[in-house]
């Protein structure tokens, strides 16, 4: 009764049931990539250790705001290549094309706020 009132002044369609269950099952589906690449990038974190880390590893979850994590991914790409080159430089270890896992990360950041172009 509250949905049909709803429409009515609002002039709009709300999703029927078929609807939501399609939009569930898509946000589903983006979602779990979008997890399982933050637990990666917050394991790695905890990996490089407290002393090497330049941001903290809870802090990869800020990426799930909307908007506001289009800027923090940046933030997110930059830290984890200076957490890694600190953690290498502390162990003695050479890690071998750095700068195109970072070009990489720079990239996906681009493309993440080019998709929106379409709709401004």
């Amino acid at each position: 009764m509250l949905a049909k009132t709803i429409n009515a002044l609002l002039f709009i369609s709300l999703p029927s049931g078929g609807e939501w269950m399609l939009m569930f099952i898509f946000l589903g589906l983006f979602m779990m990539p979008l997890i399982f690449y933050l637990k990666t990038v917050q394991a790695t974190l905890d990996v490089v250790g407290k002393e090497n880390a330049t941001l903290q590893p809870t802090k990869v979850w800020l990426l799930l705001i909307p908007f506001f994590g289009l800027a923090w991914h940046f933030i997110i790409v930059i830290n984890l290549v200076k957490s890694i080159k600190a953690a290498s430089g502390a162990k003695g270890v050479a890690v071998k094309n750095l700068t195109t896992f970072y070009n990489l990360g720079i990239a996906m950041c681009v493309l993440n706020c080019l998709f929106f172009v379409p709709f401004l």
